[in-house]
């Protein structure tokens, strides 16, 4: 009975929030790839085999690898994983809301370009292309994520206490 107590108790407790994290990531991409055509499926799956870059089996797991970069050596591409607004602001203003134009919406149109340009036969161009449609992947789940579309005065949720079942937790 008490170890059953425990259990629960351990499975109850407030624990670091990781809200969207790789699953997240995982389901968006997975979501997106299953609902190609054809045609794009085949389009995705040549970047990758032609990016030279040591890719996981499957897409979905590579929307994952801009999180895992983007504190070292990708550290300019960190504010393309959100957009913050202030809380007063009636909608989105892409010259106000987007720091030097390097948020969230434009990281999606500077990669879907890279990824749309036709293959080159240089080796450093294909593999610019596969980590673009690494980046390309995870910004479009990172649309969808909470949060990463917020509000400036709360960092986008950053600053955000919350509480679980009365704890004052963070």
């Amino acid at each position: 009975m008490l170890a059953g107590t425990l259990a629960l108790a351990g499975l109850m407790a407030p624990a670091e929030a990781r809200a969207w994290g790789e699953v997240g990531h995982e389901i968006i991409c997975k979501l997106a790839y299953e609902r190609l055509s054809e045609a794009g499926r085949s389009f995705i799956d040549e970047i990758r085999a032609e990016g030279g870059l040591d890719e996981p089996a499957d897409f979905h797991e590579t929307c994952i690898w801009p999180d895992k970069v983007r504190r070292s050596a990708y550290r300019g591409t960190r504010q393309y994983h959100f957009l913050n607004a202030p809380k007063a602001a009636p909608s989105i203003d892409l010259a106000r809301d987007c720091d030097a134009l390097d948020c969230v919406t434009v990281g999606v149109q500077r990669y879907a370009a890279i990824v749309a340009r036709e293959p080159l036969d240089l080796d450093s161009a294909r593999r610019e292309r596969a980590e673009a449609l690494r980046f390309l992947g995870h910004f479009v789940g990172d649309l969808h994520q909470p949060l990463h579309i917020g509000h400036t005065e709360d960092l986008g949720g950053n600053r955000l206490r919350v509480s679980w079942f009365g704890d004052g937790g963070s």
